[in-house]
């Protein structure tokens, strides 16, 4: 048998249940063959592990040739050759150990087993392949005739036509629909698996779509926002098609790209800090503020698109002192003064995090307002076209709606930028593209339904697009609820709440009744706001002791704002009704403390005695800077350099994490690539953190290191070495990776007792998908290095090595993302019975001192 060097896609869970016992068994012959080789010991009987992969293989060859009855050509041609070739090594296989057994010294017997080792292998992962191309091509050939179907509807012109074709792309939907979702339960990659599912959402939604815009189309032929509907309406469907299409056809095994943006901006301040840290021994002044350039850069569009003259303001001024505070810490990269500067420049940049972080809530909190305020744009919009209004004030209601899907796209797209969230991310990014369309093709139906009021399918298509519009722009809106911090909300939209509570009371001061109602009803819109955040918190957590508060909070909300209403309607009809005015009065008070003791409950404290409610000034005007300074400076909690002195000693006792000596890293000669700058970021993640009393952080330092040994093998076995040099490397290789693996699942373990300790659904659901990949991720570590375990005396595999540089960068981020969600979830848990869960896990940031050590 000739020897084959492994190709291997570990992309779906079938392949991967079926290859990692195979990868087990690879594993487990060549450590043996390492080890009788170094150690001159004898072959034990393999003659049962024999017999049992010969039934295994029997069974595999059975399901592989019995898929040809209703497979293609393609199948039928290539799945035989993947039969032979598996039975092939497993008749290798058998004869090595009948060899074996004979002469437990043989060479021959040997590397005859080391062949089978590798046929095994291979041969398993080609038939896996083979079938899993079958699918795939199933899917793909379903996709094109869709794509043709979808083609010929641009060409309809009659009722009859649209029947015939709507109901041959119907069925091929449905087709289509199910083999997906077949898929969509296959696939490891969770962000291919989003991409499929928010693909076939497209193909459900967009088909009442497209049927109405072809009707439409058909009655109003020489329409042009009739022909734009239509297009529109088709390439939605079309480029779902392709997109399901794309995503099944990749065999892609981590997630990179997925949400390119996430996390950026906390990355690289986060870099930026690690540098002022470490100014003792000098500052790389150009890679530092190319850190702080691209945070600026999102502080910059925040500022553009904050409607808010203080806060924008504000948001500039510190971007200034960042940067002022920058060019002073490039005339001083090393000594005392470079200390001194740095320490400012680190407190510049946490305020301006603050700042950034309150104009962003701002922008969100407006575009919730402005959508469901008394002059919500879509409503009026919808209400000129149908009523004859005129074109010009259609056409200003239009660019209404136009400004306001602008100004929500701009306020979410900008929480996004400062998320972590790559899922959530990329939710954004999707939903934000598809509602600008949509509103485009939203417009130009209203101004056919306008032109056209007797076409019932004109209206009926407005309709239909109006429910799309508002779909979108709801799930924009959810996503970003579990993105932007509802404390910093709260403040937000409090602190907008009160100044317009003060407005209103000008107004009645001065006698002006109904300017004061109209300013009433965005008070109503602003607790609404404020009621909802409140319901969409007592919905995600699931500790009464915790919801109680806020719902009595919400209460006091509900109660007051109808009273406040009614007494601002009363003053519009008497003026000097002076029981009224006291009503007003007692009312605002009552909305503020609302307020107040809301913001307390969603921290998880308890509101101070009522003499008079906290917060911002409400003496102060509404566009007052100082009131944008008293907003921004309250920060929600948060974690601090703990000063407790047994966490400021260097942990100089402790021993290096290895798992045998032979896997130390040499500190004077670290490892470099890929793998290594994986396991770095790993490892400065975790030292944030006092490992004491906190096994997460103790597990996921070791597994840093143990990826470190991990570069180190893989850099030396690229390298051409002698067998002297290359002895015990491979089995090194391959205990190293069920090492990191052991350790994964122990994070998992870890994390999945904190996750069941959460009160936050939000919080809990995002840890528990992480702890969910882990177990995957780490099982394809293992098989990737049996691949290149198995390829070591061929001279290599490269695919072998970009694999286990993708999974190693893959396995790091995914364990990092899960300490951050662990620390998270650590936050919010059940009050009375969280404490004996997690007693031994705590969490302690480390002050600067001891990370510079």
């Amino acid at each position: 048998m000739a020897a084959t060097k492994p190709r291997i896609r570990v992309h779906t869970i079938s392949i991967e249940q079926v290859l990692s016992p195979i990868a087990d068994k690879v594993s487990e012959l060549i450590i043996l063959d390492e080890q009788a080789r170094q150690e001159g010991a004898p072959m034990p009987d393999l003659t049962p592990s024999a017999e049992h992969m010969a039934l295994s293989i029997k069974n595999l060859c059975n399901v592989g040739r019995a898929s040809m009855e209703n497979g293609d050509d393609q199948l039928k041609t290539r799945m035989p050759s993947a039969c032979e070739q598996i039975e092939a090594a497993g008749k290798l296989f058998m004869d090595a150990t009948v060899q074996l057994k004979l002469d437990e010294y043989s060479d021959s017997g040997r590397t005859m087993l080391v062949q089978a080792a590798r046929g095994l292998l291979s041969g398993t992962t080609n038939l896996l392949m083979t079938f899993d191309a079958f699918e795939v091509r199933k899917i793909i050939n379903l996709g094109e005739a869709i794509i043709e179907l979808l083609a010929t509807a641009k060409q309809i012109t009659t009722l009859e036509e649209l029947v015939v074709v709507i109901r041959s792309v119907k069925e091929s939907l449905i087709a289509l629909a199910r083999l997906s979702e077949a898929r969509h339960a296959e696939l490891i990659n969770a962000s291919l698996r989003s991409r499929l599912l928010v693909a076939n959402e497209t193909l459900r939604k967009g088909s009442p779509l497209l049927v109405s815009a072809l009707h439409t189309y058909i009655q109003n032929d020489r329409n042009e926002q009739a022909l734009s509907s239509r297009d529109y309406a088709v390439d939605q469907m079309l480029n779902a098609t392709h997109e399901i299409i794309v995503v099944v056809s990749s065999t892609d095994l981590d997630e990179s790209g997925y949400a390119d943006s996430a996390g950026a901006f906390h990355m690289v301040v986060d870099d930026a800090r690690a540098q002022l840290m470490s100014a003792a021994v000098g500052v790389d002044a150009r890679q530092l503020e190319s850190n702080l350039t691209r945070a600026l850069a999102v502080g910059q569009n925040a500022a553009t698109t904050c409607g808010h003259q203080p806060y924008r303001q504000e948001l500039e001024a510190t971007m200034e002192t960042v940067k002022s505070s920058m060019r002073e810490l490039s005339l001083h990269v090393e000594g005392a003064e470079c200390e001194v500067a740095a320490h400012r420049l680190d407190q510049d940049l946490s305020r301006f995090e603050q700042v950034l972080s309150t104009a962003v809530a701002y922008s969100l909190t407006e575009a919730e307002v402005v959508g469901s305020g008394p002059a919500a744009p879509l409503p009026k919009m919808l209400k000129s076209a149908s009523n004859r209004a005129s074109r010009e004030d259609l056409q200003l209601d239009i660019e209404g709606v136009q400004d306001y899907s602008h100004l929500l796209v701009q306020a979410v797209s900008n929480v996004a930028a400062m998320s972590n969230d790559a899922r959530r991310v990329k939710l954004v990014a999707i939903n934000a593209e598809q509602l600008e369309k949509i509103t485009d093709q939203l417009s130009n139906a209203a101004r056919l339904a306008h032109a056209n009021p007797s076409v019932t399918s004109a209206n009926n298509h407005v309709a239909l697009l109006r429910d799309t519009w508002e779909y979108r722009a709801d799930v924009l809106k959810a996503t970003v609820a579990g993105m932007a911090s509802p404390e910093r909300v709260i403040l937000v939209a409090g602190a907008g709440l009160q100044a317009d509570l003060v407005t209103v009371t000008d107004l009645v001061k001065r006698g002006q009744a109904q300017d004061a109602l109209r300013n009433a009803r965005v008070v109503e819109s602003r607790v609404t706001h404020l009621l909802s955040i409140a319901d969409c918190e007592v919905e995600n957590s699931e500790d009464a002791s915790f919801q109680k508060p806020i719902e009595t909070a919400a209460a006091r909300l509900r109660a007051a704002m109808p009273k406040y209403l009614s007494a601002v309607q009363q003053l519009g009809e008497a003026p000097d009704d002076e029981v009224a005015k006291r009503q007003v009065a007692t009312t605002t008070v009552e909305i503020k403390r609302g307020v107040e003791a809301l913001r307390f409950a969603v921290k998880g404290e308890a509101m101070p005695v009522e003499d008079e409610p906290e917060g911002p000034d409400l003496s102060l005007e509404p566009n007052d800077p100082k009131l944008f300074k008293q907003v921004s400076g309250i920060s929600g909690q948060s974690h601090t350099d703990d000063e407790d002195f047994e966490d400021d000693m260097p942990e100089l006792s402790r021993e290096p994490s290895t798992v045998s000596p032979r896997r130390m890293v040499d500190p004077a000669n670290p490892p470099t690539g890929p793998i290594a700058d994986a396991a770095k970021s790993l490892k400065q993640e975790a030292s944030q953190w006092s490992s004491r009393n906190n096994p997460i952080i103790a597990t996921a330092s070791g597994m840093a290191d143990a990826m470190q040994a991990m570069a180190q093998l893989a850099n030396a076995s690229t390298r051409a070495r002698t067998g002297e040099e290359a002895a015990g490397q491979l089995g090194e290789m391959i205990g190293t990776a069920k090492e990191i693996a052991e350790k994964a699942k122990d994070i998992r373990r870890q994390a999945m007792v904190v996750a069941e300790a959460c009160s936050d659904k939000r919080l809990k659901a995002d840890l528990l998908y992480l702890c969910d990949r882990l177990p995957t991720i780490s099982t394809q570590l293992k098989i990737i290095a049996s691949v290149k375990a198995a390829s070591a005396s061929q001279n290599g595999n490269a695919e072998a090595d970009n694999m286990l540089v993708k999974n190693a960068q893959n396995l790091m981020e995914t364990v990092m993302r899960t300490v951050r969600a662990s620390e998270a979830a650590s936050m919010k848990t059940f009050a009375t019975t969280a404490s004996a869960a997690t007693a031994g896990i705590r969490w302690k940031r480390k002050t600067k001192s001891v990370r510079r050590k």
